[in-house]
């Protein structure tokens, strides 16, 4: 692979990656703080909502979001290891580790939320 084909690869993965997690990012939190505060877009939902919206939309747009991350730093590590070049495989590797704290992150932190959402879902239940 030429190294400028590497460079304009490198970039359209990471900018376009990176517009669409941050996108998918935002709509996540946003339906976590209606599952939080019982409120979308300002009208009430029933406690049988909320556990929808955290099956139907909460948790299916997290797991995309941390696979999305995952196929990102993969792609970019494949063309790290595409390149002759050790410098642009350097810029690379690093665009991956980006995306694959991304991935970490969401792993992690996006569990968290969960427990936090279905406690939270449970009391309002019981209340």
């Amino acid at each position: 692979m030429s190294n400028l084909t590497a460079i304009a690869m490198i970039a359209a993965i990471t900018i376009a990656g990176y517009f669409v997690f941050l996108g998918a990012e935002r709509w996540t939190h946003e339906r976590g703080d209606a599952l939080a505060t019982g409120l979308l877009r300002g009208v009430p939902m029933s406690a049988k909502h909320r556990w929808l919206l955290l099956f139907n939309n909460w948790l299916p747009n997290a797991l995309g979001t941390t696979t999305f991350s995952l196929a990102i730093a993969l792609a970019l590590v494949a063309v790290a290891r595409e390149v002759n070049d050790p410098f642009i495989g350097f810029v690379a590797y690093l665009c991956a580790i980006g995306f694959g704290m991304g991935f970490a992150f969401w792993l992690l932190l996006g569990t968290s939320w969960l427990v936090f959402y279905v406690s939270l879902l449970r009391e309002t239940k019981t209340n």
